[in-house]
């Protein structure tokens, strides 16, 4: 089957769905609007770029019907999966129903169409919104509208490096993930709460993520805060690290806290789960579904950062804990979050919704 995909960018989280379907022996096309220099592609995966527009499908011109009139005419896909209902999947949705091709918009976000805004409920009373969707975060979404369907398909992780040497004593080494010029990723508070850990030398800590060229406000306030905590040698920065080498490092390390907002679909906490490390992560994460309460890690209420810190200073206090849920969150990843996993899953719903397709 061959599988065209339109999303903003390649995406890491696209990456363990595209390996269970590539191992299944489907051809994937991907449709990108965007991209970055560390961006991982997978061998075999067609990638096209769609001229002249962003992430952000820009407003101010209509959507570009006929460049993806040309592409579906050389993809000749047997489905197309458009992530959000973005203006470039809407009109990727009207060709694919005016050529009679299967078509599935994949969100992520926590609820459906019942928060749809005036111009989408508009398009679901004219029969214009798309029949079937795919949802990455919501195990159990909410009931679809009449003549619609939602299904379950999260994200999935290949294998990789598993941490094997775990820490018997402190310091415990706490790796954390997220773009490191955004706000909302909140590294300054988490430096900040988490510097009684650093200075007593309880735990090491590194901050993982992109960050673009220059000093942004929010990196520069970051570097501030871990020289005013007097922490500069217990934190190490790993900025702009291609997808392999951001892989190996989760197995150089005893856990992972998330301290984000706003955090929609992260899949940094599969990412450490498939590594073996446990996740300590706030209830504004999409994917925190991955994190069993004291079996895969622990949830905190999202910006109560003492929380926050106090589960750490608790795995501090039982490094045999974290090894312990570290390990489980391997077996989750393996029995329900794997590559062939997801393939199945999504195999499943394209057999339930577009019979052809069996």
């Amino acid at each position: 089957m061959r599988i065209l995909f339109s999303v903003p960018r390649y995406h890491p989280n696209h990456d363990g769905l595209v390996a269970g379907l590539q191992a299944a022996g489907h051809e994937l096309h991907f449709l990108v609007r965007a991209g970055h220099a560390t961006e991982f592609h997978r061998p075999g995966v067609a990638v096209t770029l769609l001229p002249g527009w962003d992430t952000g499908d820009n407003l101010r011109r209509p959507p570009p019907v006929r460049a993806l009139a040309r592409i579906l005419a050389a993809v000749r896909p047997d489905v197309v999966v458009a992530r959000n209902p973005s203006r470039t999947s809407l009109a990727l949705h009207a060709l694919c129903r005016l050529r009679g091709l299967p078509f599935l918009l994949y969100i992520q976000r926590r609820t459906g169409c019942e928060t749809m805004g005036p111009g989408r409920q508009m398009l679901l009373r004219l029969g214009l919104w798309p029949a079937h969707t795919v949802n990455a975060i919501c195990p159990d979404p909410p009931p679809p509208p009449p003549g619609k369907t939602c299904d379950f398909l999260p994200f999935a992780i290949e294998p990789g490096p598993v941490r094997t040497e775990w820490t018997e004593r402190p310091p415990l080494s706490v790796l954390a993930v997220g773009k490191l010029d955004q706000a909302r990723k909140n590294h300054r508070p988490l430096v900040r709460h988490l510097a009684p850990l650093l200075r007593g030398g309880d735990i090491r800590l590194t901050l993982l993520g992109l960050r673009e060229e220059g000093t942004s406000p929010v990196f520069a306030a970051l570097t501030e805060e871990i020289a005013a905590q007097g922490v500069g040698d217990r934190v190490r920065i790993r900025e702009n690290l291609d997808y392999a080498a951001s892989r190996r490092l989760y197995a150089e390390h005893d856990l992972l806290v998330l301290a984000s907002s706003a955090e929609r679909a992260a899949v940094s906490p599969m990412e450490a789960l498939a590594a073996g490390i446990p996740v300590i992560c706030g209830s504004d994460n999409g994917t925190n579904f991955v994190v069993r309460e004291g079996e895969t890690g622990f949830v905190f209420p999202d910006g109560d950062f003492p929380a926050m810190a106090a589960r750490v200073a608790d795995l501090v206090a039982d490094p045999a804990a974290a090894a312990r849920m570290g390990r489980a969150g391997r077996r989750l990843i393996e029995t329900e979050f794997s590559p062939a996993a997801a393939a199945r899953r999504f195999e499943s719903i394209l057999a339930r919704h577009f019979p052809p397709l069996r």
